[in-house]
């Protein structure tokens, strides 16, 4: 094998260790992306379902203010809660929820079923001292207790599988990066046993070379020069031998004479 193959043999080699390894680190990222969007996406549900949650509760205050003092203008900011809290059900709708979507069909439910009971007492006329009004108050603050738990168990939901997504995402990080730890150590050790087969083998047919040269430069011509080996070098040994064998035929002559 010629040395500029061995050469390039080991330069193929380390090129392949190294486009497996950029292959490595490039499923890695993108399983890591794709994990880091999965937690932003729970992130997002998480929020919006908090925001869902304050959005309810607030609907409440004007209409125990309206019972309290009868202000017809305790209607138009309830009625622009009731719009908020539709808002952020239906964004949340538009999300990819993965499985908490019955969830979200019990929140709306409860929500419209507290929307309506809510919106029958703001329809009362004379609110102010009304005990029916105060009683209906009552049992929607009961249906709102349960929005909210629904609501606070929709977060918690969110939460652990944010958790889950972060864990798988740094479980992804930490074997790529072990994959890579050894694909670079498998690169180096295979880079250094190239690098130091070729070296030898350069090293040893020098050395072989060098004291046949000087075996013949003293006038030794018995020793044949053996070089095993199929590159340059081996083609160099070859004309040293028979350089050897002319010179020795040559002095055999001349002592002939």
């Amino acid at each position: 094998m010629k040395i500029r193959t061995k050469l390039l043999g080991g330069f193929l080699l380390m090129v392949a260790f190294l486009l497996i390894s950029s292959l490595i680190a490039y499923i890695g990222l993108t399983r890591v992306a794709a994990e880091v969007e999965a937690v932003n996406e729970e992130v997002a549900e998480a929020i919006k379902a908090f925001e869902v949650q304050s959005a309810i509760a607030d609907t409440l205050p004007p209409v125990r203010r309206y019972l309290s003092n009868g202000n017809p203008s305790e209607k138009e900011a309830f009625t622009n809660l009731v719009t908020v809290v539709e808002d952020h059900i239906a964004e949340m709708r538009a999300m990819d929820l993965e499985g908490k979507e019955k969830t979200l069909d019990r929140l709306a439910e409860r929500w419209v079923e507290l929307r309506d009971a809510l919106t029958d007492i703001m329809n009362i006329s004379d609110p102010v001292g009304n005990a029916e009004a105060a009683a209906r108050l009552h049992i929607a603050e009961g249906i709102a207790d349960w929005v909210h738990g629904q609501s606070y168990t929709f977060v918690v939901i969110s939460q652990q599988r944010v958790l889950r997504a972060r864990q798988k995402a740094d479980a992804t990080v930490r074997s790529t990066l072990l994959l890579l730890v050894l694909v670079a150590g498998l690169t180096s050790v295979a880079g250094m046993t190239v690098g130091l087969a070729v070296s030898r083998s350069i090293t040893n047919a020098v050395t072989t070379l060098t004291q046949a040269a000087e075996r013949i430069s003293m006038g030794e011509l018995d020793a044949a020069v053996v070089l095993k080996s199929k590159d340059e070098l081996g083609e160099l040994a070859q004309s040293f031998e028979r350089m050897r064998i002319s010179l020795k035929a040559a002095m055999d002559r001349l002592q002939q004479q």
